[in-house]
């Protein structure tokens, strides 16, 4: 889900966007994570009362990370920002992409970050 992006936090339209999917079944499938305690909705409050930036975002708990961490997607990270990274966006989800988001925790943090190789260090 959001271990691509380099926030870790997504927008609905951001989620909907990459998934394909309509707002509404993408809903009922966070609903059903944050139930689980998988993933939070966490909410950026400037920006709720503005009309072009999202206020509220999707991510990882900490026992979300933990259930990355122990089924090993978590390796796959590198691989998920170079496909998001590199995926053509509309101006609206670039808007998305860029918006302020409110902090996730330290431990959420710590674990999704990398550190990204230089690749013209390597000769």
């Amino acid at each position: 889900m959001s271990i691509g992006h380099p926030a870790h936090l997504l927008s609905l339209a951001e989620l909907a966007y990459m998934t394909a999917k309509s707002q509404a079944a993408i809903t009922d499938q966070l609903e059903a994570l944050i139930d689980a305690d998988i993933l939070a909705r966490y909410t950026y409050e400037p920006s709720e009362e503005k009309r072009d930036l999202p206020a509220q975002f999707y991510g990882f708990t900490e026992r979300g990370v933990e259930i990355l961490h122990d089924y090993k997607y978590l390796r796959g990270l590198p691989v998920a920002r170079a496909l998001y990274e590199n995926t053509r966006k509309t101006e609206k989800i670039e808007r998305h992409e860029s918006a302020p988001r409110p902090e996730l925790p330290d431990a959420v943090v710590n674990a999704l970050d990398f550190e990204v190789p230089d690749l013209d260090a390597v000769e």
